[in-house]
């Protein structure tokens, strides 16, 4: 498992215009799939006990000095999925969460990695939609978003917290230096609300 990730951080360190993130990835998806076939091992009483979970624990990427490598890898890894599949799949979901163990991330650290990821597809993927018009061409805005938010993992309530942002934006940014908000704008205002289910 560390030769993997030697591998793994190896490209992730080159220089961005001549590193392939999905080398990187490779490496991580062949430690995942080591690990579910050690786990897998783990039951059959003729092999010898004290298999299970891979562990970096007393290994040169227990320090601490390397933890910060560990989480750049862990973002890798759910980023390039993302861009791979157009999607935060239940898969990806579950190998993320072997990752973490293997690292020995911790429930809120890996947490607020995959958030943080998913909040950005979120918002540029909505953004897109609004856009090309994607979003308004839906008979059920709240469905189309619903779907948006299963797509790539992300809570439905964090993501109203985004869609509340991004119309808080817009109102700002058309008040601003202004006495008024003319029907134009508020028409456009409106159409924003309507689109985001924003009551």
């Amino acid at each position: 498992a560390e030769q993997k990730l030697s591998a793994a951080l190896e490209v992730l360190n080159m220089r961005v215009r001549e590193r392939d993130l999905s080398k990187a990835v490779t490496e991580l998806d062949a430690i995942v799939a080591l690990n579910n076939q050690v786990l897998a091992l783990a039951g059959d009483e003729s092999l010898a006990s004290g298999l299970g979970q891979i562990s970096l624990y007393g290994g040169k990427y227990a320090a601490d000095t390397e933890r910060a490598n560990l989480k750049e890898l862990f973002k890798c890894f759910i980023e390039e999925k993302l861009a791979a599949e157009g999607r935060i799949s239940a898969a990806t979901v579950a190998d993320a969460d072997v990752l973490k163990l293997v690292f020995g991330m911790g429930n809120k650290e890996a947490g607020a990695v995959r958030h943080a990821i998913a909040a950005k597809a979120y918002r540029k993927m909505l953004a897109a939609a609004y856009k090309d018009g994607t979003l308004e061409a839906q008979e059920s805005k709240a469905a189309w978003l619903q779907e948006l938010c299963e797509k790539i993992s992300f809570d439905a309530e964090e993501a109203m917290e985004v869609n509340l942002e991004q119309y808080r934006m817009k109102l700002e940014s058309l008040v601003e230096n202004k006495d008024g908000i003319s029907e134009e704008e508020d028409a456009e205002l409106a159409k924003i609300q309507k689109l985001l289910c924003i009551q």
